[in-house]
């Protein structure tokens, strides 16, 4: 038998030595690597706290309250969450240009505007160490939960009416059953000991430590296994303790309304203005929203051309209602929609000669001015 010469066989060796090698130091620095991932996603998770903390403090110094834990009409119709509240105090686009408060944050009018534009501000919502960022419906979820005895249903409370703003807490962690970010039942019990239920407070993936944003805007990491007595204390005054009608939550699991509804595109035109083109059901009325413009000698980005024909493909559009800010040539292109019979420029502001536009229009038009 011819044996292998011993230079092939040092080969060999040294490879299955480097083989060895290489597994030892994947071995010593995967969890290194994994390690220093949840640091930084436990860093953004404080940091996220840390942002309600201070977009709070400013809402207080704006409106002279914490915001609602969520508005119900007198009938109980659930209407909007503090998030919605809130955002537009965090560094993130204003949801209520695109929202109307006047409908329930799941009426048609607004659950498409939800459903399409929750991207734009979500990301601060939301816990990068838990894999779960959407319900069962659909919707983005929201990872973190207000103190009830502060924010509830319809509340005002001051922080004047606080104790001590230093031991009382503000949001933390929620452990389960995430709510989506326009569902205005998302408070959760303090007096509840961490990680016992899920509608507590507590981290479903980190079971040691869970971070809390107290009501003077610092976060502390609290160990899970605190003195329930402790975390108790932490709830506020007793004179605060909200009513079980207060924060009562759904008789049964939610689910969102189906039906005909109203089609969004939604879109960041120019100096930052977001503009929303919004589809009736039945494809016969649109309303193009462009927002307010700051400096009119600057250009728009006209490239949402693509999104009105992507919209109305298909569609008999005959009404045409425009607002906000745009320009001649902006305006110009409504009139190439085939079928359009009543267009309204009463709320809108254009740059430029409409009249012209008008005048050249082949087709019977009838202007609301």
């Amino acid at each position: 038998m011819t044996e292998a010469p011993s230079n092939l066989r040092l080969t060999w060796i040294e490879i299955g030595v480097a083989a060895v090698v290489l597994c030892v130091i994947v071995a010593l620095v995967l969890p290194a690597v994994q390690q220093a991932r949840e640091a930084a996603r436990r860093t953004q998770s404080r940091n996220n706290l840390k942002q309600f903390g201070l977009a709070v403090h400013n809402y207080h110094d704006s409106i002279g309250c914490l915001p609602s834990g969520g508005t119900f009409a007198a009938d109980g119709t659930p209407f909007h969450s503090w998030t919605l509240f809130l955002n537009g105090y965090m560094a993130q686009v204003a949801p209520w240009i695109v929202i109307d408060f006047n409908a329930p944050w799941d009426d048609p009018v607004n659950l498409s505007a939800m459903r399409e534009a929750q991207g734009l501000w979500i990301q601060g919502y939301l816990d990068p160490s838990i894999p779960q960022d959407k319900t069962e419906n659909g919707m983005f979820a929201v990872h973190y939960s207000p103190n009830q005895w502060l924010m509830h249903r319809n509340s005002s409370v001051r922080l004047e009416d606080l104790d001590n703003t230093a031991t009382t807490l503000l949001m933390s962690d929620g452990f389960g059953d995430f709510p989506a970010f326009g569902d205005p039942y998302n408070w959760r019990d303090p007096t509840v000991p961490y990680r016992t239920k899920s509608t507590g407070f507590g981290h479903v993936v980190r079971k040691t430590v869970t971070h809390v944003v107290f009501a003077d805007g610092h976060v502390q990491a609290v160990p899970s296994e605190t003195d329930p007595a402790v975390t108790a204390a932490w709830a506020g005054p007793e004179s605060l303790r909200p009513s079980p009608e207060l924060v009562a939550y759904h008789d049964r699991p939610y689910q969102l309304p189906t039906g005909p509804s109203w089609t969004y595109a939604i879109r960041v035109r120019g100096h930052k203005m977001l503009m929303r083109l919004k589809l009736s059901p039945d494809k016969k009325q649109l309303i193009a929203d462009f927002g307010r413009a700051h400096e009119m000698d600057r250009p728009f980005d006209h490239t949402w051309y693509g999104d009105l024909w992507t919209l109305t493909e298909g569609a008999t559009v005959e009404d045409v209602v425009i607002r906000g800010t745009l320009d001649v040539v902006e305006f110009e292109q409504f009139f190439r929609l085939p079928h359009l019979k009543t267009l309204s420029i009463a709320h809108a502001n254009i740059d430029g000669d409409t009249a012209a536009v008008i005048a050249k229009s082949p087709k019977s038009i009838r202007m609301i001015e």
